[in-house]
């Protein structure tokens, strides 16, 4: 899979083609390993697509890509459903990047409800997928102007990030700061700054224990909540100001 970011688009989307032909050929056969593999590099096909910002494209392979793996999912759906999560999930993304932003909520709703039945099932290998979906789902509600449903998603990845660090530390600070967004528009800005205090300190934290990338994101986040305090006319406690000059650029 290393060669495909370096194909040109029309064989990219050949390959695709190529590639769904031999799921279906290889699930009727019974080889459902084979037909998985090929899935899989559809899915690649398409995050490539998307990535290169080739929006029509990208999008029609996640919708041939989903309607693919349900039908495949009719033999069997359990050994299906990491597929067609990660199908919905594509959907999602690649209705996000065509603006189709409450269409890709309802199609990463979909997978946030996969997700959460396979995280259950296997904790440890697949919880990050869960929050990394959810935290797309938040996104896009916030993008269709449901604010509260999108800040109760971020609320609920944030709870369930927090005890996966340090593996969900982007993830939890990005959603802190997200959520401090969210609270913003909806007219709490304290609860907008208490969400970045709690991204800072996380960060704080993760620069102490000298976790890669940690020093320059608590910069960023307390550059965010030095410009917050200042919109919001508020006096920080002396502790989070000792942060915040710990963390100047």
């Amino acid at each position: 899979m290393s060669t495909v970011p370096d194909l040109p688009d029309p064989m990219i989307i050949e390959r695709g083609l190529t590639r769904r032909r031999e799921a279906e050929a290889a699930a009727q056969t019974g080889d459902h390993d084979a037909a998985l593999a090929a899935v899989d590099e559809v899915f690649s096909l398409v995050a490539v697509l998307r990535e290169r910002d080739r929006v029509d494209e990208a999008l029609v392979a996640a919708e041939q890509s989903l309607a693919l793996v349900t039908a495949l999912a009719r033999a069997d759906a359990l050994r299906y459903l990491p597929a067609l999560a990660h199908a919905t999930a594509e959907l999602g993304r690649c209705c996000q990047r065509a603006r189709q932003f409450e269409r890709a909520a309802a199609a990463l709703e979909q997978a946030v409800q996969a997700s959460r039945i396979l995280a259950a099932a296997d904790p440890t290998g697949a919880r990050l997928t869960l929050l990394e979906v959810m935290s797309s789902y938040a996104l896009a509600l916030a993008q269709s102007d449901q604010l509260e449903r999108a800040y109760a998603v971020a609320a609920e990845f944030i709870g369930l990030a927090r005890g996966q660090l340090p593996a969900a530390l982007p993830l939890l600070t990005g959603g802190l700061a997200f959520q401090a967004d969210l609270a913003t528009d909806l007219g709490r800005p304290l609860d907008g700054l208490a969400h970045l205090v709690e991204g800072l300190r996380v960060l704080d934290q993760a620069a102490q224990d000298e976790l890669p990338g940690a020093r320059g994101a608590a910069a960023r986040m307390a550059a965010a909540l030095r410009r917050a305090a200042e919109d919001a006319e508020l006096e920080l406690p002396e502790d989070v100001v000792e942060l915040l000059e710990r963390h100047r650029d």
